[in-house]
């Protein structure tokens, strides 16, 4: 078996793009946005085994004595090959990656929906309960925008678009820093009205989205009268969109920009043959998992890994619990 740290952009990318459960996550791109944002070290591994490839993005933090590994950090990870991966290729893949982290490495693992890790269950692999964030919400795009206008919208929502457009709210797609800088303004006040103390993401993570993301993620923003009233963030790659973030300035709520922004969106994927509009999850908060189950979108369970040694399993049983990681 062979194995390469970090391999080139190309070899990275010419695996995943294979798979449709790959993500923006999972790219190049999105490791060196954490790297450069919050100091993630790119570690991911390439293996070949018996002419197979198999890759595992991660991403390391060290935390006190013991050092985090994970497949992928704020999205999520997986493994991904250019055929399929006998179970006991994955197990000896594994038991390489244990040895890798080491005594004091934990590697977490959060796979895409619809993802099966096909793995037996051994001492150094386990799954995790991720309690009230164990599930996304999906919309099917395989029927077309119309189809899903006319059966999957509620009627509420497909109400809240007729509003914007009749109030003359215009999407735009047109991006520039001063647009960023300006969607992060709504942001801050947004986060505000959410409770938060401080802002979840900084000021660099979009900045980078703008400089770096390009052409996976996409702004749009909601305009009234000239004025970006609203904005939304999605990530396309492969066959699947993930609905980032959207925000809105509170003035302008009883117009309901954020359902056509969602709406343009929608159909802009629908345009372009995605597979999957993901949402992203919802936790326990009721009002946003009824926003996007009145787009049509349904439950879909997320599973979470934790691979390393029996010790390192415990001990993150424990942290886990101190930590909320």
């Amino acid at each position: 078996m062979k194995c390469i740290v970090n391999p080139s952009r190309q070899d990275w990318e010419d695996i995943i793009r294979r798979s449709e459960h790959s993500y923006f996550f999972h790219t190049p791109i999105w490791a060196n946005i954490l790297n450069k944002v919050y100091g993630f070290e790119t570690a991911t591994k390439l293996y070949e085994i018996e002419g197979i490839k198999v890759l595992i993005p991660i991403a390391l933090k060290r935390r006190s004595v013991l050092s985090f590994y994970e497949s992928t950090p704020l999205g999520y990870g997986g493994v991904f090959s250019t055929s399929q991966i006998p179970t006991t290729y994955l197990n000896c893949i594994f038991n390489h990656v244990v040895n890798g982290v080491g005594m004091r490495g934990i590697l977490s693992m959060t796979v895409p929906p619809f993802y099966d890790l096909a793995i037996q269950n051994t001492s150094n692999i386990k799954e995790v309960d991720l309690h009230k964030w164990n599930y996304t919400h999906i919309l099917s795009l395989e029927e077309g925008f119309d189809y899903i206008w006319k059966n999957k919208y509620d009627k509420k929502c497909r109400n809240a678009v007729r509003k914007a457009e009749k109030s003359s709210i215009k999407v735009v797609h047109e991006i520039s820093l001063d647009n960023v800088k300006k969607f992060y303004s709504i942001y801050l006040n947004t986060v505000k009205r959410w409770g938060y103390k401080r802002p979840p993401h900084p000021w660099c993570l979009y900045k980078n989205f703008y400089i770096l993301g390009s052409p996976y993620v996409q702004f749009r923003f909601a305009l009234k009268d000239y004025e970006i009233i609203a904005a939304l963030i999605d990530f396309r790659y492969n066959k699947n969109i993930f609905y980032w973030m959207s925000v809105f300035d509170e003035k302008y709520k009883s117009y309901s920009p954020i359902n056509l922004l969602v709406t343009d969106s929608i159909g802009q994927a629908c345009d372009e043959g995605y597979k999957h509009y993901n949402f992203g999850a919802s936790g326990n908060l009721e009002s946003v998992r009824r926003f996007k189950e009145s787009f049509g979108a349904k439950k879909v369970r997320i599973k979470r890994y934790i691979v390393a040694s029996k010790l390192n399993l415990a001990i993150y049983t424990t942290l886990s619990k101190i930590l909320n990681i």
